[in-house]
Order: structure tokens, then sequence, then C-alpha cells
């Protein structure tokens, strides 16, 4: 909302919300992922940040092909192709850790749907610092880095413990189950 009205369009803000899916009992199989759109102009930061993961781990990426995808090879490699809805909530369950960034217009703030659909899922966001994720980051319930090399060095440290990032994304889905929830933010409409 603030990048809208920064730039002098009106925008009317409503809390979205996501699906309701019951907590995952399986084995997470996935060590990082991603879905959503890499190799654009907008999305290049992003898309600098998943390459270099793709280059360290075990990484896999659903989503859109922007223009400038041939310029990362790894998320070339990497790209397991298209995923949305249902589809995307069963990746993100069965991810160990997803790492995640935002477009250079946020103007630094936290302003992405994938926090929500990743607490919902029960898995561990790893994000790029931003001050409004302040609370929650005090109440472990995601963990953040303020480089690309921090990045990195996190998912070793939370890919060698289990039990400190699975606390920490347990956390993260109470949370999106008390707050994210679709259905109930509905009916406050």
């Amino acid at each position: 909302k603030n990048y809208y009205l920064a730039n002098g369009t009106y925008s009317e803000l409503f809390e979205y919300g996501t699906i309701a899916i019951p907590k995952y009992k399986g084995e997470k199989k996935y060590d990082a992922t991603f879905v959503g759109v890499l190799g654009t102009d907008v999305q290049f930061q992003k898309s600098e940040l998943l390459e270099l993961v793709a280059n360290n781990f075990d990484f896999k990426w659903w989503g859109v092909k922007g223009p400038l995808i041939d310029q990362f090879p790894n998320l070339i490699k990497s790209w397991q192709g298209k995923a949305a809805g249902k589809k995307m909530y069963d990746i993100y369950q069965q991810s160990k850790i997803v790492p995640n960034d935002y477009p250079f217009n946020a103007n630094g703030q936290a302003s992405n749907i994938r926090i929500k659909e990743v607490f919902s899922a029960g898995s561990m966001l790893l994000t790029r610092f931003s001050e409004d994720l302040t609370p929650l980051l005090q109440k472990n319930m995601l963990a953040v880095f303020d480089s690309n090399q921090d990045c990195i060095e996190k998912i070793n440290f939370y890919l060698t413990h289990e039990n400190e990032r699975e606390n920490i994304a347990e956390k993260g889905r109470i949370l999106g189950e008390e707050l994210f929830d679709g259905m109930r933010l509905m009916k406050q409409y």
C-alpha cells in the first residue's frame, strides 16, 4: 500500500488469506524450494539469490520463467515446471526451507503472499530481513538473512539443525492457522 501511495496511486488494503490445509505429517523431502516467477527485471535480486542457493544446495523451483532466466543456469537446471494452488501447498509442506526475497520495488518491506503461504504450509521461511518482520522474528516464527552469503550460511545451518528448523516452522504454522485462514478473513469483509 505504501508503495502505491508513494507513487500517487490510491489503493485499498484488504487482508488476503490462504487456504486451510491440514497439518502435514509426512517426511519433508525437499531441502529448499521456491514457487514463483523468476528471471524478470522486478525479480532480478531474488533470481540472483536463488541462483546462488541452487548452486549450493539441492534446490527445486516451480514457476514462470521470465525473459531473463537464461542468465541463471542453476535455476534453469532446478526448474520443475509450474505450480499453483494445492500443488504449491503440497510442495511447501514437503520442504524443509523456503528461501524468500522481495522485489526491488517493495521499498524494503516484506510484501509478498509467500510469507503467509509458507507459514500455512508449516515449513520454515528464511527471508531477507525487513523491519516489518521484527515481531515475527522476536517470536521465532521465521529466520532472516541480511545478505546472499548469510542466506547460504543459514540454509546450511538449518539443514543440519532439524529440531531448531522444525520448531520455527511449527510456530509459523500456528500463526498461519490463526491469522491467515482465508475463510476466517472473508467473514471480516
